[in-house]
């Protein structure tokens, strides 16, 4: 790779990880997902035993994800925990944390979850939980 490709693919990842900042920011802020942050035929596939059925795709079914994924939490958000970038500016990986405390138990949650992220036209395209970083990061090609 040349030395230009370099920046505007550190550029193209700095952009993507802000989007991602930003998608948290969001989302805790107003409950609800910053749909123009995402590109219209989003993909959203759930982790392998998620509860939640999935996948979801397009605007509607991010709206429908996000429905379905706090409806059993109460006073959530979603902390970003890290995220891991490799030489591919549109994948990386959010390690990220459900938090708040269930409806109809009143238990405090803290479930952890690594997300494949992928990016297209600057867009947050694909999301794809996985319960284990090690999975995760094979799945975006960064183990």
């Amino acid at each position: 790779m040349g030395e230009r490709t370099l920046r505007v693919n550190d550029a193209l990842q700095h952009a993507a990880v802000q989007t991602l900042r930003r998608y948290h920011d969001v989302l805790n802020a107003t409950g609800e997902p910053p749909v123009e942050l995402f590109h219209p035929e989003i993909e959203i596939y759930m982790f392998d035993g998620s509860p939640i059925p999935g996948p979801y795709f397009g605007h509607d079914g991010l709206r429908q994800w996000r429905d379905d994924t706090f409806d059993v939490i109460e006073d959530w958000h979603l902390e970003l925990d890290e995220v891991i970038t490799g030489d591919d500016p549109n994948a990386m990986v959010m390690m990220e944390r459900f938090v708040g405390r269930m409806k109809h138990t009143d238990l405090h949650a803290n479930f952890p979850l690594a997300v494949v992220v992928n990016f297209r036209d600057g867009l947050i395209a694909r999301f794809h939980g996985y319960r284990q970083r090690d999975e995760a990061l094979k799945a975006a090609g960064l183990a």
